[in-house]
């Protein structure tokens, strides 16, 4: 089965495991909104705010300003970024064209084991609907969404969609979220998951692109 064999090592930094942590709770707190937009960020009260020394704080933020979560301000300060409608746009684009191609190659490829992953996802999913969990279920949302790359072996892609989806994170956060979105989503996953099963790649792909579509309207109704 898939899940039992080793995967290849995706790309990204290497990290040692301090310089891991900090970048870990800062993503986490600056998407989950515990750091809103325009909060800056010094070495200094970072590194005290995670019990860490300065050194894997800076490295996380130098990672973090790459990844397009901060962003330089003036005198040199490093603040939260800000989500734009212009920005939204592209990486709907990007996350379109990316995920396309990610889901037609699932279609072809999947197995039994990665759709039983995706199905245990959901079952993640709706228990965070029903608890009224965003943070959980936005967790959960972007796991499902990683995880047909990686199945599909194209860690390129996968690390890409990571970083855009952190994006997609940030808009949600100045628009707002909705429950009946979610649920709206969650079915869509749903019928994502039985198509995959059939490995039909037109139609599952046509499912997606319907599904993004209703995302982007959700976050960006006036630059749909």
């Amino acid at each position: 089965m898939r899940g039992f064999r080793p995967q290849p090592q995706q790309p990204g930094p290497d990290r040692t495991p301090a310089a891991a942590r900090a970048y870990t709770e800062l993503r986490t707190k600056i998407l989950y909104g515990e750091l809103p937009a325009g909060t800056p960020l010094s070495e200094a009260d970072t590194a005290t705010m995670l019990g860490l020394s300065r050194t894997p704080v800076r490295e996380a933020l130098r990672e973090l300003l790459t990844d397009g979560l901060l962003e330089e301000a003036p005198r040199r300060q490093v603040v939260v970024a800000t989500a734009s409608p212009e920005l939204n746009r592209e990486v709907a684009l990007m996350r379109g064209a990316l995920e396309r191609l990610a889901i037609r190659e699932a279609a072809e490829n999947f197995d039994d084991s990665d759709i039983d992953q995706l199905r245990l996802i959901m079952i993640r999913t709706r228990r965070a609907l029903k608890a009224g969990d965003i943070n959980s279920y936005l967790d959960c949302d972007d796991e499902f969404h990683l995880h047909i790359p990686h199945a599909a072996g194209l860690f390129l892609i996968e690390d890409a969609l990571r970083r855009l989806r952190g994006f997609t994170r940030l808009a949600g956060l100045v628009t707002g979220w909705n429950l009946d979105d979610f649920e709206r989503s969650a079915d869509e996953h749903d019928a994502i998951i039985d198509s995959l099963a059939t490995h039909n790649a037109d139609d599952v792909e046509q499912i997606l692109i319907d599904h993004l579509a209703a995302t982007r309207t959700a976050l960006a109704p006036d630059t749909h």
